[in-house]
């Protein structure tokens, strides 16, 4: 299935600011070529949420978002991006973004792909990996970004872009998005076959069950 523009969400590793940031460019460079911003799309989100502003210093060095594009351009056509940075792990703004992207799509006839990006725990053993990052995958499989943003203020869940899952879970709650599949979980343990140090990954699909 093709779409016509992908929303990427993340969180800021090098800097901490209020509210988000959407990318101020005209478009993504990769190995495999350009990829456009929709900037009209881009626009119109943040005319209905103030907390969300052009901050382009805060995309510079990020990587969240630009480690989505090669994957994306092998697997679609012709997309657009509107990248967006999220300052601070906050539910009230997760919901204030989540609302504007909705107000900001409604209208329009594009086939959107939204994605979180983000890993999950670093740098623990191999087996203390897999039972910290089993208590995130629970977390995001229950599809409640209230349990999920206060698992966050808690600490209970290991992940560097907590914001930006939080914010797609509100995303799928607005459009009533009820389905959540594991498509696969491993660690660079299984890759490498150094199980001393560790990163976690995970990929889910979420949709709406018709």
């Amino acid at each position: 299935k093709n779409f016509d523009t992908v929303i990427l969400i993340g969180e800021s590793h090098y800097h901490r600011f209020p509210g988000a940031s959407i990318g101020n460019y005209q478009s993504y460079q990769t190995p495999l070529g350009e990829v456009e911003v929709d900037n009209g799309l881009a626009i119109n989100i943040i005319k209905y949420e103030e907390a969300i502003k052009f901050y382009t210093q805060v995309h510079q060095g990020e990587h969240s978002l630009e480690v989505q594009l090669p994957f994306l351009q092998t697997l679609l056509r012709d997309f657009k991006i509107v990248p967006i940075i999220l300052g601070e792990r906050s539910s009230k703004l997760s919901s204030q973004i989540a609302q504007a992207i909705i107000q900001g799509l409604k209208g329009r006839d594009e086939k959107i792909l939204f994605i979180a990006s983000t890993d999950l725990s670093h740098f623990y053993p191999y087996q203390t990996a897999l039972q910290l990052d089993n208590l995130t995958i629970k977390a995001i499989e229950k599809l409640d970004s209230a349990s999920f943003f206060q698992g966050l203020s808690y600490g209970n869940y290991y992940l560097c872009g907590g914001a930006a899952v939080g914010t797609l879970l509100k995303i799928a709650e607005n459009l009533e998005a009820n389905k959540i599949k594991l498509l696969k979980y491993a660690n660079s343990g299984d890759i490498t076959g150094d199980k001393s140090r560790v990163v976690g990954y995970a990929a889910f699909i979420i949709y709406k069950n018709e």
